[in-house]
């Protein structure tokens, strides 16, 4: 686990270092056209700052969250919807690991290793906000394995960019259960409450 105090101020150098060369110089540009700017994500990838929170076998530090927290403000300084990109991804990789079964977990971070790959929260609801009681998305086992989800989703970060999903659903009157899901197909539940 990254603790090392000396490490984390030399990774806040490199990060700062990254923010005024590459990210800021291209904020204005991605004002302008708001084209989402998937050559900052290469370069947040390359520099391991989409893989902090996983653990080191991985290729991550596992990133405690003070370390988070400074490295999203200081890319936010330079392009905030950067800081809101790695937000999303670590939060569906801090959840993950919190909740995901062994099988999941090795899953998931074998697929992330490449750096690139970003991640979106799927919880608030045009009548719920981000109540996650008031949630009206159901998930319906299905009798040949796998769940349908069926609801409305809205303000969901990186909808478009992400290649990874984690969707909250009623699973029964007072129980919610988190889904895991990839672009390319979809998953068991990450957890059931």
């Amino acid at each position: 686990m990254c603790a090392n105090a000396t490490f984390e101020k030399e990774m806040l150098q490199v990060v700062k270092r990254i923010t005024k060369e590459q990210i800021a110089p291209r904020a204005a540009e991605v004002d302008r056209t708001d084209e989402f700017p998937h050559d900052l994500v290469r370069v947040l990838g390359e520099n391991g700052l989409l893989t902090m929170s996983l653990p080191e076998e991985y290729g991550g530090i596992q990133a405690n969250s003070a370390l988070l927290s400074r490295v999203i403000e200081e890319v936010s300084s330079g392009l905030t919807m950067m800081g809101t990109t790695m937000l999303s991804t670590h939060t569906v990789i801090r959840m993950v690991s919190m909740m995901g079964n062994d099988a999941q977990k090795e899953t998931f971070y074998k697929n992330l290793t490449s750096g690139h790959k970003l991640c979106a929260i799927c919880l608030t609801e045009p009548h719920a906000g981000s109540d996650a009681r008031a949630l009206s998305t159901a998930a319906k086992k299905n009798p040949g394995g796998g769940y349908t989800l069926n609801g409305t989703k809205i303000f969901v970060t990186l909808a478009q960019v992400a290649e990874y999903y984690l969707a909250f659903a009623k699973t029964g009157q007072d129980e919610i259960s988190a889904f895991f899901s990839s672009q390319r197909q979809p998953r068991a539940p990450l957890w059931e409450n």
